[in-house]
């Protein structure tokens, strides 16, 4: 998966989100495990997709580019390796990614995004 923030596609007001990725299976990063940029939940979301409401092909398929591009710096990223079993909890605004798996093994995840819902708006975009 590419290089992403979370809040990228899921937006409500006020803004927050976090998701949820649990290791069915041990990540490394011979397989695949989440990287990080340490601090980027700190920084400000610039780019953000929006449902293209005509839901023709555009630029990432059905979704549309709506303001700005999130620039990382692909050196900053750190891998986080975990064992079958635990859950890591990612803030919307974190940068994140997870490489190809280059290995034999399979790195099997299941992962859900979750947000307020009490005093919050779903935008209707998403």
């Amino acid at each position: 998966v590419t290089s992403h923030r979370d809040a990228s596609y899921v937006s409500n007001e006020p803004f927050k989100i976090d998701g949820i990725w649990i290791a069915l299976e041990d990540a490394t990063v011979e397989n695949g495990c989440l990287w990080f940029i340490p601090g980027s939940h700190s920084t400000p979301t610039q780019r953000h997709y929006i449902r293209n409401p005509n839901e023709q092909e555009f630029n990432e398929g059905k979704l549309l580019i709506n303001m700005g591009e999130d620039q990382f710096d692909e050196n900053a990223f750190i891998p986080v390796e975990v064992k079958a079993g635990d859950a890591v909890l990612i803030d919307g605004q974190v940068a994140h990614k997870s490489e190809q798996n280059k290995s034999s093994y399979t790195r099997q995840i299941c992962a859900f995004h979750i947000f307020e819902s009490h005093n919050s708006i779903y935008k209707k975009e998403n």
